[in-house]
């Protein structure tokens, strides 16, 4: 079990269980218990790989590096797993630092700032480490686009 986070109201929790159930890489499948009666709902489907919540300051919604069709990235869903919602594709890390959070969100939770390592024109000339970044990409929210 990694990646656990209590709700803000402090009635669910949202967990990460990481899987090596068979060939092939483990994964992590997202999970969230509510705590009065311990029932708990699996986002993703059955071998699908899901992890890394994040609540939303009112509790609404949770923020997960998940899949929603066929397009995997963040993803934002209700605590009970519907209306899950495709924001942005994470390519490359997404935790480039072990102790680096992997994704924050604004006070009134509208805005989620998070790290996508997306290749530019520049990476044809690097040739290994260190890697010098010389630009950020910003995109405001999902709504703008």
């Amino acid at each position: 079990m990694s990646a656990v986070q209590l709700s803000p109201d402090g009635t669910r929790v949202a967990y990460t269980i990481e899987n090596n159930d068979g060939n092939g890489r483990p994964y992590g499948q997202l999970w969230v218990m509510t705590l009065a009666d311990a029932k708990t709902v699996r986002f993703g489907g059955d071998k699908e790989s899901s992890g890394n919540p994040e609540w939303s300051p009112d509790g609404q919604l949770i923020a997960y590096r998940g899949r929603v069709g066929d397009r995997s990235g963040l993803v934002i869903a209700r605590p009970d797993g519907t209306g899950a919602r495709f924001l942005a594709e994470v390519s490359g890390t997404n935790n480039p630092l072990p102790t680096t959070a992997r994704l924050s969100r604004g006070p009134d939770g509208r805005r989620i700032a998070f790290i996508s390592s997306v290749p530019g024109p520049e990476t044809a000339d690097a040739t290994g480490d260190p890697i010098v970044i010389t630009r950020y990409l910003y995109k405001p929210d999902a709504a703008k686009g």
